[in-house]
């Protein structure tokens, strides 16, 4: 299940009321049948006011009838960004898995997977601006880079080279076995290197980058 809004999730009526210790929400309620279908794949994150809150735990009261969801929000960007990344794979599994869904099918998805992927690899935060011209993630320590996420097993990946200078490094992230993976982080000069261009923008091979990758900068 994908991250809920806990106001779509739940209702004004039902058997069960809802309860969230220490967020302040309108009370609501879930009548046993759609109680059950949540607990049999009890969602791992919950936004409230589209703030995202990590689920502890559910408590269930029988006797009061009461759900208690325990939740707690991300202390910062590292741990939000993880609760993205889950939420990012977990949508990517389910449109393959239950829809059928070539993993290169669904680029827009694969793209924001790549970037919290990176995000969490350079323990930084992704740019302020959805699209931001050059770079997609800041890491800790300031570099800005630009990621190229795909899901093929070969071929290249496009890079624009309009914007490429707004960039300090540029990491490849593939898809593949279920997975995000790092094939190539490095400066953009290393990336670019030896890399053929076609109408303003350089093709890089998954398999050059990857041999790349063991070169020093």
């Amino acid at each position: 299940m994908s991250t809920p809004e806990y106001f779509s999730l739940f209702s004004t009526e039902g058997d069960f009321a809802v309860e969230v210790p220490g967020v302040a929400v309108a009370p609501r309620r879930v009548n046993a049948r759609a109680l059950a279908d949540l607990m049999s794949a009890p969602p791992s994150a919950m936004s409230f006011d589209e703030h995202l809150h990590e689920v502890r735990r559910y408590e269930l009261d029988p006797v009061k009838k009461v759900l208690r969801i325990h939740v707690r929000q991300p202390a910062n960007a590292v741990d939000r960004n993880r609760v993205l990344y889950d939420r990012y794979l977990e949508l990517v599994r389910s449109e393959m898995d239950e829809f059928g869904v070539k993993p290169t099918a669904i680029p827009h998805l694969m793209g924001r997977l790549g970037e919290l992927h990176c995000a969490l690899e350079v323990r930084g935060s992704l740019a302020d601006m959805t699209n931001q011209p050059g770079f997609d993630v800041e890491s800790h320590d300031g570099k800005r880079i630009s990621v190229k996420t795909t899901a093929q097993v070969s071929g290249f990946v496009s890079i624009s080279a309009s914007t490429l200078q707004k960039a300090d490094e540029l990491m490849l992230v593939q898809y593949l076995n279920g997975q995000p993976q790092t094939v190539f982080r490095g400066s953009v000069q290393k990336a670019i290197t030896g890399t053929r261009m076609w109408e303003g923008r350089y093709e890089l091979d998954i398999g050059r980058a990857r041999k790349l990758s063991a070169l020093p900068d």
